[in-house]
């Protein structure tokens, strides 16, 4: 018998999610590209410690891009299952989550509709995305896949497309996930995901 999990609490409030991104946003343009603070999977290591972000020099170029990168640590990917009564609706979920706020940065659910028996995959953003620019994922070295931003409310930005076999397969076998999006600054957001995992919990949903 399947054992169901309770429905991913995916919606944050609009509020928290602004200020989860400000927290991103405070910490553009340093003198030489620096890491932020690393947030965390809900399964991660506690205690970790994160490299500290180099402070700004006054006189850099306002209109230079930057770019923050944030990574998740170890595997999270978890099946969540929910029913109707009638049809168990099962997803593999992955989260991050900001370490000094615990707050979602991005979280991606990958699920099969019983109507279709195709995989299609959902990413969430935070309020604040640069909605006219597209978000790009892409699977250790490969080449990114670009895909437009479709809807945002107060749980975030989205991002939903069937989930094509070249980038299942390279989900299935590869390392890492990297989706990249901007701010309203235009600052280039990179949230890694591990995929250690990931096919073990797209089995079991597609079972």
């Amino acid at each position: 018998m399947r054992t169901c999990y309770s429905p991913l609490a995916i919606g944050i409030a609009a509020a928290v999610l602004m200020g989860s991104l400000s927290s991103l946003q405070a910490q553009e343009r340093p003198k030489s590209p620096g890491k932020i603070a690393a947030p965390q999977t809900q399964s991660a290591v506690q205690g970790q410690k994160a490299a500290t972000p180099q402070p700004q020099t006054q006189g850099a170029a306002a209109a230079e891009q930057t770019t923050a990168s944030i990574a998740a640590v170890g595997s999270n990917w978890r099946v969540e299952c929910s029913s109707d009564g009638q049809v168990l609706d099962c997803r593999a979920v992955q989260q991050v989550i900001a370490r000094e706020n615990q707050q979602l940065v991005a979280g991606l659910t990958v699920r099969v509709p019983a109507e279709t028996k195709k995989p299609v995959m959902m990413v969430q953003m935070p309020l604040g995305v640069l909605v006219s620019e597209a978000v790009d994922l892409s699977v250790d070295e490969g080449k990114p896949e670009r895909f437009n931003i479709q809807t945002c409310n107060q749980q975030g930005c989205f991002v939903g497309t069937p989930l094509a076999d070249v980038l299942l397969a390279a989900m299935r076998t590869g390392k890492q996930l990297r989706i990249v999006f901007q701010n309203a600054n235009k600052q280039a957001i990179t949230v890694t995901m591990p995929l250690a995992g990931f096919a073990l919990a797209y089995d079991k949903v597609k079972s």
